[in-house]
């Protein structure tokens, strides 16, 4: 009786161990994925595989980056901020990339109080046009084209 439980100790731990590897590669697959869903601007799917790594692993800073990097990559700084600030609640200090967390987030909230400063750059008479005709992203592309614009001073007159 024993050696029966010994066995089934030893089945046990492998099959645990083997689970482990399983959902680490599983939360890779996801990551690889979610990234190149986010590059492809496919962000829903993305956001999804994200909340899937955090499902399997809460703990794990991996799928609060992952989060935080799609939506960044939308311009949703302050969404950023906060999942990054999710994430920093969670994961413990000891985790391999806490502090990849903690710097991330700091590079979003810059980016964020960014984006108010470049609204200053942009003329008064592209105000409504900007807000009635973009999208947020289109938004943030004429703010940083104009930010590189160096001095250049444009009117109501110009086309695009």
């Amino acid at each position: 009786i024993t050696s029966y439980h010994q066995q089934g100790d030893n089945v046990f731990s492998t099959a645990t161990e083997e689970i482990d590897q399983l959902a680490c590669q599983l939360m890779e697959k996801l990551d690889a994925r979610a990234t190149e869903l986010a590059n492809g601007a496919q962000f829903e799917l993305a956001l999804r595989d994200a909340a899937v790594i955090r499902t399997l692993a809460p703990r794990s800073s991996l799928g609060y980056l992952t989060a935080g990097y799609i939506y960044r990559q939308q311009g949703y700084q302050q969404e950023a901020v906060a999942m990054y600030d999710q994430g920093l609640d969670i994961v413990p200090a000891s985790d391999v990339c806490y502090t990849n967390l903690q710097l991330e987030r700091a590079d979003a909230a810059n980016a964020a109080s960014k984006r108010i400063y470049l609204w200053n750059l942009l003329h008064p008479c592209y105000y409504l046009w900007c807000l009635t005709t973009l999208h947020y992203n289109q938004i943030l592309h004429v703010l940083i084209f104009m930010s590189h614009a160096h001095g250049n001073t444009l009117s109501c007159n110009q086309t695009t």
